[in-house]
């Protein structure tokens, strides 16, 4: 009896995660993190608890274990490879700041679904660690948007059909284009490869 009811309750909670799709991003995204802490990489874990806590700030198991995290583990500017600089400052080089940083759209529940749900893809976000990025001129001054610092491992073609439709979409001459989920934006090349993710970290 003791088994069956041990059984029940964990067939319950599946079917309760399974039926709410939020419930299961937020633990996928804490599984990330639990996964990174396991391999040695709290910086990760780190990042992943913390993005989530964007979404979810009340999440009381994420805070804890954040608090766990040994001191530093939060990284910082100080702390970036020469990889990862070299990635930031191409990527800069490459944007057009004055229209991928500016004109978020505000994001709705949907789009902030798919956000947390990029959180535990390491296909699109190989590094979850980013750098603050802001617009120093121009009609959007001020704005700005945190840059991870890896290239995406996916297409744009796979961003859509892993996410769906985006909120917004641009599409250049020369071929490349901007999808906007949200908080989160995807530049993708000409050759059709996502090369660069960027958060705006409020809702707005």
């Amino acid at each position: 009896m003791k088994t069956l009811m041990v059984l029940l309750t964990i067939s319950l909670a599946a079917c309760g995660q399974t039926g709410n799709p939020r419930a299961k991003a937020l633990a996928d995204a804490v599984a990330r993190g639990d996964k990174a802490l396991a391999a040695g990489q709290p910086r990760q874990a780190s990042a992943a608890w913390s993005l989530l806590l964007l979404f979810e700030p009340n999440h009381a198991e994420v805070k804890k274990k954040l608090d766990a995290l040994p001191p530093g583990s939060e990284g910082g500017n100080f702390s970036r490879t020469q990889a990862e600089i070299g990635f930031m400052m191409a990527a800069i080089r490459e944007m057009d700041t004055g229209k991928d940083l500016c004109g978020f759209p505000e994001a709705t529940p949907d789009m902030d679904l798919a956000t947390i749900r990029m959180i535990s893809d390491a296909r699109l976000l190989p590094n979850l660690e980013s750098s603050p990025f802001s617009v120093q001129s121009g009609g959007c001054a001020g704005s700005g948007a945190f840059i991870f610092l890896a290239k995406p491992l996916l297409s744009m073609a796979e961003v859509r059909q892993a996410y769906g439709k985006p909120q917004a979409e641009r599409k250049d001459a020369d071929g490349s284009e901007v999808l906007t989920y949200g908080r989160v934006r995807i530049l993708g090349a000409k050759d059709g490869q996502a090369t660069l993710v960027l958060l705006r970290p409020s809702n707005r």
